[in-house]
């Protein structure tokens, strides 16, 4: 079985910073609309790239996109390289030293770089090797974007919600709100599929994305990159 192994080749090239100026376009055409503006798709750099392009590709970019009264800025971050965890803490570390006057490379918690496996894992990690499928032919849908927005009090509301119709008189069990809020969400999309012209027999699936560094033992610091 042919197997492969990866590292990051730090060659000092730097990340690809890209510059681009949009002066008819104000934070309120993109804030205030109902949907996600399909320009806010070029706001990102590196459209497209997948993960194993990593070999040619940068694996940072930053793109800062100067508006009329504004700015935004677009990071793409290859996920070899750092988890979502690691990805907020360079970009809190960067904003810290940008606040700094003196532009001092000094933040209050800087990144753990020490190299940690398993007892029971060798380093390098090998995979098997696979072969690549190319899936540029795949109609990827039309689909609208939504950002929402829960309040506190909507959140403390839905968490009420689901403890009283659960009807549970084990006081030790409670749903949380978490569970609540995604309940919310999922009862929400059901419900939208079955007023729409769907197969009866249509599987629908709803995934989120966890962090697993509390469940490892010993636990990996936040500011592990």
């Amino acid at each position: 079985m042919t197997t492969l192994s990866f590292f990051v080749d730090c060659s000092n090239e730097g990340a690809e910073f890209t510059h681009v100026t949009v002066p008819d376009l104000n934070v309120a055409d993109i804030l205030e609309q109902t949907y996600v503006p399909k320009i806010v798709k070029y706001f990102f750099p590196l459209n497209g790239v997948r993960n194993y392009e990593g070999v040619s590709k940068p694996l940072l970019a930053v793109q800062v996109t100067e508006l009329a009264d504004g700015i935004f800025i677009g990071c793409t971050m290859n996920h070899c390289v750092a988890d979502g965890t690691s990805f907020w803490h360079f970009f809190n570390c960067w904003s810290e030293i940008t606040r700094n006057s003196d532009y001092k490379l000094i933040v209050n918690k800087p990144p753990v770089l020490d190299r940690w496996f398993p007892e029971f894992v060798a380093s390098p990690i090998h995979v098997q090797e696979h072969d690549v499928h190319d899936d540029d032919e795949y109609d990827v849908p039309l689909l609208e974007e939504r950002v929402f927005h829960f309040s506190k009090e909507n959140i403390a509301h839905l968490k009420a919600k689901a403890n009283s119709e659960y009807g549970n008189d084990d006081q030790n069990i409670c749903i949380s709100s978490l569970q609540a809020l995604l309940a919310h969400l999922w009862q929400s999309v059901i419900r939208c599929h079955c007023r729409c012209d769907t197969n009866a027999d249509e599987t629908f699936s709803f995934k989120l994305l966890i962090g697993t560094r509390p469940r490892l033992q010993p636990h990996l610091p936040q500011a592990y990159l």
